[in-house]
C-alpha cells in the first residue's frame, strides 16, 4: 500500500510498531524508543501492568484498533499516533527485560504474566493505518479530549455503571441495592440523582439494615413492609441521599455517625405520627390528620413511587446540612499544617465568605488539594508519581498508601476515590478543572462545600502524617 492510498485496517508485528516520539503525554522531547518506554512506564505503573493482564485474560479484540501512520525513512515501520500506552504494554509483556534495570517490582509482575502469556504469546496488533493527518488529529481529539459536547466518550455515571454490571448478571451489593430500588419501584429520575456512594454506605450497616427491616440474603435485598415506619424511613433517606443538597458522606462516614442518623430519622417518623403531623409540612387540622392516617395506612402496591418529589421539597433534611456556613472549611474544622504556604490557603478558606467569593473559593480549594497532595507525594517519597503526574492519579497514588499503611480502611477511602473518578459528581477532578480553564462554568457555592465535606477526614489524615518525622 502507498502512502497515499485509502486507509486499511490489519495487523502489524508489535515489532515494527513504534512509540510515537511526540506523544502529549511527553512534556519534553525523547531521543529514543526507550526512552519513550520508560516515561510511559514510570507515569502508569500499574495501570500499564492491568492493560496487559486485561489482553492476557481477554486478548486484543476487546480494544480498538491502534491508529498507525507510515514511518517514511524506514519500510516496514509504523508510529503509532493513538494507542502508544497498549503498544507500551504489549511490548513489555513480550520482553519484561526492557524494564528490569529501571523498575525491578514492575519487571518482576510483568515477568510472571509474561510466562502465563506464552501459550496463546500476542505478537500482533490490529491496526488502522492512515496518512491522513487530520483523521488521526480528530480521532486523537475524540480519543482523549472527554465529553467534547457529546462528540467525544460520554462516561456513565455511577448508577448506569451499576446497571451495565447488573447486565453482566454479576452479583454485589450495589446491584442487590439498584435492583432492589427498581424493585420498590424508585423513580428514574431519582435514581438518577441519587448519591449512590453514601445511600450504599449507609444501607450496608447491620444496625440500619436491622432498625429499618432491610434484608440482604446475598441473593436480594428486600424490606419488610408489614412496618409501615419502615416505608416511611427509606423514603426519607431517598430524600435525603439525592439532589444537589444531599447529605454530606461526613454525616454518615463511622459507625456512629450512621447510627446517630437512622436512629433521628426513627425518631421524627415517631414523634410525627404520634403528633398527627403531616409528613408534608402542611397545617395540623383534623382533616389533614385523618389524611396523614390514610397515608400510613396505605400499602407500597397504592404508594407505588419512591420518589424524591414524593417527599416536599419544603421538608426537613434528617440532619442539619453541614454547607450552612459562610466558609469553604468550617471554623470549627481545625488542623495543623507545618508547610507556611498551604498553612495560609488553609486560613483563608476558613475566612473567605462562600457566598461572596466563589470563583476564588473554588479556585483555591482545588489549589489547596492538589498542593497538599503533591507535597505528601514528594515527602513521602510515593512510588509512580512525579512531576506531570495528573490530579486523578495522584489522589489514588494517596490513596493506595493510606490503604497501605492503614491509616484509612478501603471503605473509608471508597467516598474520596469515587469522589474524583466519578466525573457526574461535583468533587470530581473534571469538575475542578472546569472551573479554572471553562469560562462558562459557574461554581455553586454549595457544591464548593459540600466538595470539603466530602474529604475533610482525607485532608486532616494527610496533614497529620506530614507531621510526622
Amino acid at each position: 500500500m502507498k502512502e497515499t492510498d485509502t486507509d486499511e485496517v490489519k495487523e502489524i508485528e508489535i515489532i515494527n510498531l513504534l512509540l510515537d516520539d511526540a506523544n502529549p503525554r511527553f512534556l519534553n522531547s525523547v531521543d529514543s524508543q526507550r526512552e519513550a518506554l520508560l516515561k510511559i512506564v514510570k507515569g502508569q505503573q500499574d495501570k500499564l501492568y492491568n492493560l496487559a493482564e486485561n489482553f492476557v485474560e481477554s486478548g486484543t479484540l476487546l480494544h480498538e484498533n491502534l491508529v498507525v501512520t507510515p514511518k517514511k525513512d524506514e519500510d516496514g515501520k509504523y508510529i503509532v499516533k493513538e494507542g502508544n500506552r497498549r503498544l507500551a504494554a504489549l511490548k513489555i509483556l513480550l520482553t519484561p527485560q526492557i524494564i528490569e534495570t529501571e523498575d525491578t517490582r514492575l519487571f518482576q509482575k510483568f515477568n510472571r504474566l509474561h510466562n502465563i502469556s506464552l501459550d496463546k504469546p500476542i505478537s500482533k496488533m490490529s491496526c488502522l493505518v492512515t496518512s491522513d493527518e487530520k483523521k488521526i488529529a480528530a480521532i486523537v481529539s475524540l480519543r482523549h479530549n472527554g465529553e467534547n459536547e457529546g462528540k467525544g466518550v460520554v462516561e456513565w455515571n455511577t448508577v448506569q455503571k451499576i446497571r451495565n454490571k447488573i447486565n453482566n448478571h454479576e452479583n454485589d451489593f450495589d446491584t442487590r441495592t439498584l435492583n432492589f430500588l427498581i424493585s420498590i419501584p424508585v423513580d428514574e429520575e431519582t435514581l438518577e440523582g441519587l448519591n449512590f456512594t453514601n445511600l450504599t454506605r449507609l444501607m450496608q450497616d447491620k444496625y440500619v439494615q436491622e432498625m429499618i427491616g432491610i434484608h440482604d440474603d446475598k441473593i436480594q435485598i428486600t424490606l419488610d413492609t408489614s412496618n409501615k415506619i419502615n416505608e416511611a424511613a427509606l423514603k426519607q433517606i431517598l430524600y435525603d441521599f439525592s439532589g444537589e443538597e444531599a447529605l454530606p458522606v461526613k454525616l454518615i462516614y463511622n459507625k456512629s455517625d450512621r447510627k446517630n442518623y437512622i436512629d433521628n430519622v426513627l425518631s421524627k417518623i415517631r414523634d410525627s405520627q404520634s403528633q398527627g403531623i403531616n409528613q408534608e409540612g402542611k397545617d395540623n387540622s383534623r382533616e389533614s390528620q385523618k389524611e396523614t392516617s390514610k397515608e400510613a395506612s396505605r400499602t407500597s402496591k397504592t404508594d407505588s413511587s419512591y420518589s424524591s418529589k414524593s417527599t416536599s421539597s419544603s421538608k426537613e433534611r434528617t440532619n442539619p446540612v453541614s454547607t450552612d456556613r459562610k466558609t469553604v472549611i468550617p471554623t470549627k474544622c481545625k488542623f495543623q499544617i507545618k508547610h507556611v504556604r498551604l498553612n495560609s490557603i488553609y486560613s483563608e478558606l476558613r475566612k473567605l465568605h462562600v457566598e461572596s467569593y466563589p470563583n476564588a473559593c473554588s479556585v483555591l480549594l482545588r489549589v489547596f488539594v492538589e498542593l497538599s497532595v503533591d507535597t505528601y507525594c514528594k515527602e513521602k517519597k510515593i512510588p509512580g508519581y512525579n512531576d506531570w503526574t495528573k490530579l486523578k492519579e495522584k489522589i489514588r497514588l494517596v490513596c493506595e498508601d493510606f490503604k497501605a499503611n492503614k491509616y484509612m480502611t478501603e471503605r473509608e477511602l471508597k467516598p474520596v476515590n469515587k469522589a474524583f473518578s466519578d466525573d457526574t459528581a461535583s468533587t470530581s477532578v473534571g469538575y475542578w478543572h472546569a472551573y479554572i480553564h471553562n469560562s462558562d462554568m459557574n461554581p455553586k457555592p454549595i457544591d464548593i462545600k459540600t466538595d470539603w465535606d466530602n474529604i475533610e477526614r482525607f485532608i486532616k489524615i494527610l496533614h497529620e502524617k506530614l507531621l510526622e518525622p
